[in-house]
């Protein structure tokens, strides 16, 4: 089975001069193995690999290890929690492009004892809630909301974590929008 980053389907030809990068993200890999994580930052011009990088991490994946990928696009900076909720869709196995319900019942499924913290996820992934789930959101402060969503996702992630290892990759921060980001730095993941 043939792989493609961006180009040809089908065509490919070796990484060349990323020896050094390759063996950092090896070295991230059997430490993520042995239950330490890390973060690791690709910055580069345009055209010089990024892309190309994260395609050979992937396929270095051992089976274990679930990937969870969002990417920033231009017209979405403005956008409330956009990347983000690329990534949480991503860690839920559903497109965005699914039904609100579909989303709604992998969430459920997916929080296993972590009910408190779904109408902060739900409210992140803009789901739509039943009347006593509104309730417990509906008079809270937008700081307090903010608040309930960065505590809510960042619990969400380290709990899946101690179940799975994850590589969560945010992809083009150059455009990523402010509160996804604001979650980036401030979730100690």
């Amino acid at each position: 089975a043939s792989r493609s980053t961006r180009g040809i389907e089908g065509l490919r030809a070796p990484l060349v001069g990323r020896a050094e990068e390759l063996g950092e993200i090896r070295r991230a890999l059997a430490d993520l193995g042995d239950g330490q994580g890390s973060m690791l930052a690709i910055l580069a011009e345009a055209g010089l690999g990024k892309s190309r990088l994260i395609a050979e991490t992937r396929a270095l994946l051992p089976a274990n290890v679930k990937w969870a990928e969002g990417r920033a696009l231009s017209f979405t900076a403005g956008m409330s929690y956009w990347l983000a909720r690329e990534i949480v869709l991503s860690l839920l196995n559903v497109k965005p492009e699914a039904a609100q319900s579909e989303i709604a019942a992998a969430l459920q499924k997916s929080l296993n004892g972590q009910s408190e913290i779904y109408p902060f996820l739900a409210r992140l992934l803009e789901l739509p809630v039943d009347a006593v789930t509104e309730e417990r959101v509906k008079f809270l402060s937008s700081e307090a909301l903010r608040s309930g969503i960065l505590e809510a996702l960042g619990g969400y992630i380290r709990r899946r974590a101690r179940h799975e290892p994850l590589i969560l990759v945010w992809e083009d921060l150059h455009w990523c929008d402010p509160s996804s980001l604001e979650l980036l730095s401030a979730c100690s993941w």
